[in-house]
């Protein structure tokens, strides 16, 4: 019996260290340490090329096109690459027609399909100091290039910097998914480096990789994971506003593109995890807490559960100590809960004011995640979302 106390108390101080105590720690990092510096003015302007693989994105183009070429930042700092991967709807036609004497917007045919694999095709050839990958179906604040380079520009070990992506859909859910995990990497950032950026745009140093592995699915996580791990930094940007247009709008669409994500987080741990020991200790810190969010937390989760039922059918002692445990996970959720909440003005829509269903159906997800992990297989060739 004794054993299986321990066993139990083991579980909850994991759940609460995932869902509470990381969150509780970074706020007092952050309210305890040194204060982010943000430059307001950029002296001397980097030169910035702006990666957008594109495939069959007829519906988009024209709207694409326009978004970018409306970016206030020096216009002779500043080379714009559509990577059109054999598009066979008029894309090509589209980007032709809308960008012609444009001299700083370029359009390749990379002959091939696959984000990953479009950006590596033009990756050794760019020579700005600052690169910025976008998708066609995001739409970028006026200011983004600045608000990003204005990152780089406080500190040399800074080398991926992400944009505040907020998701332009009609499922609460979704909102409040994003919400949740903008504001957790923001907190990360200034405790001291956020763990991933968002694919929808992110941004990164020059030299900091040559091209992304051929068999990377999720470049955005495996560029952080890469430069926290070489010991540099990755910031998340709350004034960098990128807007998400083509979002899902049935929840069977939203859950199959959820299950994909766990399934490329989960690649990218494991890609990683081997080099533990030769991280830094906050990244390390942080790693291992992904680490047990997605890959363990959700497996033990329906243990701890069953494991309180049977603690209450044991006993009256047993069950205060399960009745203790439940009030103090409880509490420290609505802790974390108030700390959130104080970026709430950064979301958009109406979200929920306690998001259990978040928590409930992310871990289920996670959980059919890890089950299907050494069946499944996906590449980066994306199947957009369809709304």
């Amino acid at each position: 019996m004794f054993i299986s106390i321990i066993v139990y108390l083991l579980m909850v101080f994991l759940i609460f260290w995932v869902y509470s105590g990381y969150v509780i720690m970074l706020y007092i990092l952050i309210i305890t340490g040194k204060r982010y510096e943000h430059k307001e003015e950029i002296e001397d302007y980097p030169y910035v090329s702006i990666l957008v693989p594109c495939f069959n994105e007829s519906s988009l183009a024209e709207e694409k096109v326009k978004n970018l070429l409306g970016l206030d930042y020096p216009k002779d700092k500043l080379e714009i690459i559509f990577l059109d991967g054999n598009s066979n709807d008029g894309t090509l036609e589209l980007l032709q027609r809308n960008t012609a004497n444009i001299k700083y917007i370029k359009i390749v045919q990379t002959g091939c399909q696959g984000k990953i694999n479009q950006i590596n095709y033009i990756l050794p050839e760019i020579k700005s100091e600052i690169i910025v990958n976008t998708d066609m179906d995001t739409m970028l604040s006026k200011n983004i290039l600045k608000e990003l380079v204005n990152v780089f520009k406080t500190d040399k070990d800074i080398s991926v910097v992400g944009a505040n992506v907020i998701p332009e859909s009609r499922l609460s859910f979704e909102r409040e998914y994003w919400f949740l995990q903008n504001r957790i990497r923001f907190l990360e950032s200034r405790a001291h480096s956020s763990s991933i950026v968002a694919a929808p745009c992110y941004a990164f140093r020059k030299g900091l990789i040559k091209t992304f592995p051929a068999d990377c699915i999720a470049d955005d996580i495996y560029i952080s994971f890469y430069a926290n791990t070489k010991g540099k930094k990755t910031k998340y940007v709350e004034k960098a506003i990128a807007y998400e247009t083509r979002c899902p709008d049935r929840t069977m669409t939203l859950l199959q593109h959820k299950f994909r994500k766990g399934n490329a987080y989960i690649i990218e741990l494991l890609r990683f995890v081997y080099l533990l020991a030769y991280m830094q200790p906050r990244w390390k810190f942080i790693f291992l807490t992904k680490f047990l969010q997605v890959v363990v937390i959700p497996w033990i989760i329906p243990f701890f559960i069953i494991g309180s039922i049977s603690m209450i059918l044991a006993g009256k002692a047993l069950t205060s100590l399960v009745i203790f445990s439940f009030i103090f996970l409880f509490i420290s959720s609505l802790i974390v809960h108030f700390i959130l909440k104080r970026g709430r003005k950064e979301s958009i829509g109406k979200v929920s004011h306690f998001p259990f269903s978040v928590f409930i159906i992310t871990n289920a997800i996670l959980l059919l995640d890890g089950l299907s992990f050494p069946f499944y297989r996906q590449t980066s060739s994306y199947d957009k979302v369809r709304s």
